[in-house]
């Protein structure tokens, strides 16, 4: 799954990667994140009149059908028997810096990102009600590096694909057929689990874990999911 993610990335890099509309002199502010958590609000990428525009939505869809239930992940496996109109018509991309995941057994958290710091976008889907609209992350079996820490991360698309995953042109089954591509290579570390609560923020959350303890300072001992949370099956 993904429970946590990072965004350190300017609004002028993302604009250049995605081609972003704005109006003139009205760039949005995007601070650094480091410990972006379900139930927040984050920016997401989705298809505008004049092209991709971003907007801040609610981590943690829920559906018209089913508003008591929120979910923060989607299976790439069941996302259209579950979310297809969804898929069809509202698919949108997260940016992220890098994702956490946590080790099974040891509940460690590790900070997974490209070695070049390159930016990450995600494929995500969103509902406009009940509002505030909100997204959930679609996740794939594990690859790489990540499969060693957990079974399950983030649908990971390269700027082209990002483009047409918001395409209106796109149909059912070529959306389908986008969430079976493989992800880059990733890196992987160890970090403290300062980042385990989901109210702290700032670098140290990137701070790598000390080595021979597992603790460096206050917080849960358990990371994701968060209360309340789940990925639909």
């Amino acid at each position: 799954m993904c429970g946590r993610y990072a965004l350190l990335i300017t609004w002028k890099e993302l604009h250049r990667l995605m081609r972003l509309t704005t109006l003139p002199g009205r760039e949005p502010a995007l601070p650094f994140r480091y410990n972006i958590a379900p139930g927040q609000d984050a920016p997401v990428i989705r298809s505008g009149d004049a092209g991709p525009a971003m907007a801040d939505l609610h981590w943690g869809m829920t559906r018209a059908a089913d508003p008591a239930r929120t979910c923060i992940n989607a299976r790439s496996e069941s996302a259209a028997r579950l979310f297809g109109p969804a898929l069809r018509e509202r698919r949108c991309v997260i940016p992220a810096s890098g994702f956490y995941e946590w080790e099974r057994g040891t509940r460690r958290p590790f900070y997974f990102a490209p070695p070049g710091g390159e930016p990450l976008l995600m494929a995500a889907l969103w509902e406009p009600i009940p509002a505030p609209a909100s997204f959930a992350i679609l996740t794939r079996p594990a690859a790489g590096a990540v499969r060693a820490v957990h079974d399950r991360m983030p649908i990971l698309l390269d700027p082209g694909d990002a483009a047409r995953w918001l395409g209106a042109l796109l149909t059912l089954p070529g959306a389908q057929a986008m969430l079976s591509a493989e992800p880059p290579a990733l890196g992987a570390r160890s970090v403290s689990p300062w980042v385990n609560s989901a109210v702290h923020e700032g670098p140290r959350c990137h701070e790598p874990a000390r080595q021979g303890s597992l603790w460096d300072g206050p917080g849960p001992a358990e990371g994701p999911p968060e209360p309340g949370s789940h990925q639909i099956p």
